[in-house]
């Protein structure tokens, strides 16, 4: 476990930068640290809440960048939400936001190792993106998505005039039914289809895949076979088991699978969870189940939820 200093809000901030490495694995460490003191729990979750915020003021609004022109003779500029961040360490946390504005104006959202993110698009469609995944989308192309690395699960709202595309280095996959995953592996891409239909393309290669099938390609090899349905994109509603766990424990939980902050009130931080909690894909129907289930009062806060004690 590292030392940190006695200010709980750079110890938060240190804690929330080295959970962005990749190599990350000291969870137990961080736990006890959380677990410490109510304040430490406070600190951390404000940074999460900013965090999350700034993910999704970008993803909504992507602000306009200089010209390539520009950019070759200029220093690159910073985009800044003002106002929001009024002290050193605070400004240093704005670097940690999930995404990352390219020159082209396309963004990145990013999870590390050990987190996952959920995106709402404007169409109703629905991403989850898989630990250590990079995803790239374009507001001027809200229909499709670039996978860079990773994997993702696609909940489309199907459109037939206007089909939602997935495409990675070398290939495209065209959505003509509703759930499936994509997940690339070095330079293997494996498409899995949950429910609907999806078109394959690749090079010369060309399939259709229907609920059940699964295809893997690397280079011009596929491998097609065949896939419980159940079983596609289950890492994106997981199990999480508690048993006389701190309710802290289980809101840092939720923020790390959900991808939003989830808080606790000041009167709840000593109330302790046993339960089983079953996450879905629709985030807003989980956090009204988590309610009744854990005994307490679930209420939207911003960008994220509070959980605060039951009436």
């Amino acid at each position: 476990m590292a030392e940190h200093g006695p200010d709980p809000q750079n110890a938060a901030i240190d804690w929330l930068a080295r959970q962005r490495d990749p190599l990350f694995d000291d969870w137990d460490g961080f736990t006890i640290w959380l677990e410490a003191d109510a304040a430490h729990a406070a600190h951390y979750q404000r940074l999460m809440a900013l965090d999350a915020a700034i993910a999704d003021d970008l993803a909504a609004d992507p602000p306009p960048f200089i010209s390539r022109a520009d950019a070759a003779s200029d220093p690159p500029k910073r985009w800044r939400r003002t106002g929001l961040f009024a002290t050193g360490a605070a400004a240093a946390f704005a670097m940690l936001a999930f995404l990352t504005l390219r020159p082209d104006g396309t963004y990145e959202v990013a999870t590390r190792e050990g987190q996952r993110k959920h995106i709402s698009l404007a169409d109703g469609s629905r991403i989850v993106l898989n630990e250590a995944t990079r995803l790239r989308l374009d507001s001027d192309k809200p229909r499709s998505a670039e996978l860079v690395t990773g994997g993702a699960l696609f909940d489309v709202v199907h459109d037939p005039r206007t089909r939602f595309r997935v495409t990675f280095d070398g290939g495209m996959v065209q959505n003509l039914g509703t759930r499936f995953t994509v997940t690339r592996k070095g330079d293997s891409t494996e498409v899995a289809v949950a429910e609907g239909a999806v078109a394959f393309q690749a090079g010369n290669i060309r399939a259709e895949l229907r609920p059940g099938e699964q295809l893997v390609a690397t280079g011009n090899r596929v491998v097609r076979g065949s896939i419980a349905t159940e079983a596609i994109g289950r890492w994106a509603t997981p199990r999480l088991d508690y048993d006389n766990a701190p309710l802290q424990t289980v809101a840092a939980d939720l923020s790390r699978e959900l991808g939003a902050p989830v808080s606790v009130s000041p009167g709840a931080a000593n109330m302790r969870i046993s339960a089983t909690i079953q996450l879905d894909i629709d985030v807003e129907h989980s956090m009204v189940r988590f309610g009744p289930l854990l005994g307490v009062d679930v209420r939207r806060d911003g960008d994220g939820w509070t959980l605060s004690p039951g009436k």
